[in-house]
């Protein structure tokens, strides 16, 4: 039979225990419950600080649930899991068109079909290309013709029968018609024909019947939108080729791990259908803009795909590796304690006897961490129960009392009313909303003035250019027909200009009418109106004044039978060459080769990422307060740990109909090209309590209450 001291003994031990577990949790949930000013801890059983060491009785550490854990030597690796999707990059895309418009012959592909570049897809036939190849024809016909009559005539004035002008207006009309001779055969060249193609036309005087539409690169056949018989434009997409022998799988990193990712770390991507398979490789990029839909930040990672295994739009799973250590100090995460003064942990010296001790971390991962120093492989460390003992170590000194700031008082009211300072108090301003934009004038778009087709991309996407760069060329059609009217125009000016100089003597004595001089002057400055203009209209599209002077000078329709100026006529630009607005990165693509690019459609974007805006939303009720030049500090859920200091540069005039928020935008720097645009932020503007206007107003008279104020 127990005895009543005994039974009595054992209840208080019990309640001792539950004292120790009930005042332990208090402790940690509220600090100040476990000591006030002047006084040690609460005292409790089974658990006892002395200076550094906690002592804890084996009783108390069964009623924590306390565990210790190993300290290892070992290899960690931190990874992050995404989801994932197969993308084909952009230059190995091409569409397919016909320069002109006509009728389809015969298709000879077939969706899914391998082409090789240059391989014929189908044939068009066309009114355009039968009336140019007649005008080829006929022209060639004329000058022959002319050429006979200038020998001709050359040899009778040699023998006195006939006057010299009627030789000077025969070579001059010669020269015309060897121009326009020439116009037409570089614009069947624009269309597609060859040189010898064309020299046969002109040989056999029979003209070519069809053209054929080719593939421009290496691949598959994925789309066929045309059929035998079908009308079409040259602005139709007939055939879409694509080379699916390299591929981008591209992850999708949520925002808050987006500081964990950058351009080089190896990742490796899983498929469903695809199982037992894992392609490696290693991001090639970080995309430019956030997805403010999905919240996810895009990476790219460039993958062979020789087997054709992996098709555009599967999706998968991928792994990056963010980080790898090898045979490093490894303490598990749980028993960290991280304060403001720094990390420790709680380091078992013996049975029942804990000390704290303060270490440095270094790499992560969600169960363990890297131990940079303070720790030793065979150590042991409290890893359950953690907060419960460190909360004692907080609770052993009380928090002095602190003397008033200087920024406490600076806001202070003086001690006399009458006095003519006032003191602003200066508090801070906390964004409902802000989100990361690029400022205006850095990011733009590459544009075409003129209708053209893409014929080749000179820079992908994520690669620095400098303003001027080229990084596009479209072949235009309209450019090459620009430049033949302009050789043509010019010709028919220095003749024109020629019979000027040599009938002005003959019109200043009588001899020429004074009617017929004033009309082959007013045909000189009408032909030189025409020239300067198509100049005005080449510089706009892109030629330099250099390109434009060369070309005029070109002698087009000069030479004698038997001449070749294909050499002369080399300097003919059929290309219109895109540059960079300004100097920054690409990033994004918005056409692919052979896709019609239409006057002032965006070809790509570029953005200069260095500097950013930071569009704030602050409540109604705060915009008072806020004005330019007001400094602003800046911090990022997708970068913990990253504050930028900045100022406020604009204020909208007006507030958000809608949400009764007013935008305000803050610069900052941007140096390692991390922050991008749609990225969330938090925003704190440091502003006076009192708008200036009503502070500089005073108090109000008379116990009046200010309009609009309670």
């Amino acid at each position: 039979m127990r005895s009543p001291r005994t039974s009595l003994a054992r209840r208080m031990g019990g309640l001792s225990l539950a004292f120790l577990l009930a005042a332990l949790t208090a402790a940690a949930l509220v600090r100040p419950a476990f000591a006030h000013e002047g006084h040690a801890a609460l005292p409790s059983t089974g658990v006892k600080l002395d200076g550094n060491q906690l002592l804890v009785s084996p009783p108390a550490i069964k009623a924590i649930g306390l565990e210790t854990h190993k300290i290892v030597l070992g290899d960690l690796r931190h990874v992050l899991r995404v989801d994932a999707r197969v993308e084909l990059p952009v230059q190995n895309q091409a569409k397919v068109a016909t320069l002109m418009s006509g009728k389809i012959d015969e298709v000879f592909v077939k969706p899914g079909q391998f082409v090789h570049a240059g391989d014929e897809l189908a044939r068009v036939s066309s009114l355009e290309l039968e009336s140019l190849q007649s005008e080829l024809l006929e022209s060639a016909e004329e000058l022959d013709l002319l050429r006979r009559l200038v020998a001709q005539r050359e040899l009778a004035v040699k023998g006195g029968v006939l006057a010299g002008k009627a030789v000077l207006d025969m070579r001059a009309q010669l020269q015309r018609k060897a121009a326009q001779h020439e116009v037409v055969r570089r614009k069947l060249e624009g269309l597609g024909l060859t040189a010898a193609q064309i020299d046969e036309v002109l040989r056999t005087k029979e003209p070519v019947r069809c053209l054929s539409v080719t593939a421009p690169i290496d691949g598959v056949v994925e789309h066929v939108d045309v059929y035998a018989g079908q009308l079409v434009e040259s602005t139709d997409h007939l055939f879409e080729v694509v080379d699916a022998s390299s591929a981008y799988i591209v992850g999708e990193v949520v925002e808050t791990d987006a500081h964990e990712v950058a351009a080089g770390l190896p990742v490796e991507t899983t498929f469903a259908g695809l199982a037992g398979r894992a392609f490696e490789g290693q991001i090639r990029r970080i995309r430019a803009e956030m997805d403010e839909v999905k919240r996810v930040l895009r990476v790219e990672v460039a993958v062979e795909n020789a087997e054709g295994l992996l098709r555009p739009g599967m999706m998968g799973r991928m792994t990056i590796e963010v980080a790898k250590a090898k045979q490093e100090v490894l303490c598990p995460t749980g028993a960290l304690i991280e304060t403001e003064t720094g990390v420790f942990v709680l380091l078992r010296e013996s049975e029942g006897k804990f000390s704290r001790r303060a270490i440095k971390v270094g790499m992560r991962s969600p169960d363990r961490v890297v131990v940079q120093s303070g720790l030793f492989p065979g150590q042991q460390v409290v890893s359950k129960g953690t907060l419960l003992l460190a909360s004692m170590y907080d609770g052993a000194a009380a928090p002095a009392k602190q003397p008033p700031s200087a920024a406490s008082t600076a806001g202070a009211a003086p001690s006399s009313r009458n006095s003519s300072e006032r003191r602003v108090t200066l508090g801070r301003v906390t964004a409902r909303k802000a989100v990361v934009e690029l400022p205006t004038n850095q990011r733009t778009l590459a544009t075409s003035l003129m209708e053209g087709r893409v014929a080749e991309l000179l820079v992908m996407p994520g690669e620095e250019v400098r303003a001027g760069q080229p990084v596009c060329v479209c072949e235009c059609p309209t450019l090459r027909n620009l430049q033949l009217e302009l050789l043509e125009a010019e010709s028919k000016r220095k003749w024109a200009s020629g019979e000027v100089q040599r009938l002005r003597p003959s019109a200043t004595s009588g001899i020429l009418p004074q009617k017929d001089f004033w009309e082959l002057e007013t045909e000189l400055q009408t032909l030189e109106q025409r020239v300067a203009g198509l100049m005005r209209k080449l510089k706009l599209v892109g030629l330099s004044d250099e390109g434009i002077r060369d070309l005029k000078e070109l002698p087009l329709g000069q030479q004698s039978e038997g001449e070749d100026d294909s050499a002369a006529v080399e300097r003919i630009v059929g290309t219109i060459t895109i540059r960079a607005p300004i100097s920054g990165r690409v990033s994004a693509l918005h056409v692919v080769r052979g896709e019609l690019v239409h006057s002032h459609d965006a070809v790509m974007e570029i953005q200069d990422p260095k500097r950013v805006w930071i569009k704030a939303f602050l409540a109604e009720q705060d915009a008072p307060r806020i004005a330019e030049d007001q400094p602003a500090s800046v911090t990022f859920p997708a970068k913990p740990g990253l504050r930028l200091e900045g100022t406020v540069v604009r204020v909208a005039p007006s507030l958000v109909s809608r949400e009764r928020v007013l935008p305000v935008w803050i610069e900052a720097p941007n140096p390692d090209e991390f922050l991008k645009a749609g990225m969330f932020a938090q925003v704190e503007i440091v502003a006076p309590e009192t708008p200036a206007r009503l502070a500089a107003s005073g108090p109000p008279q008379n116990g009046q209450t200010p309009r609009g104020q309670p």
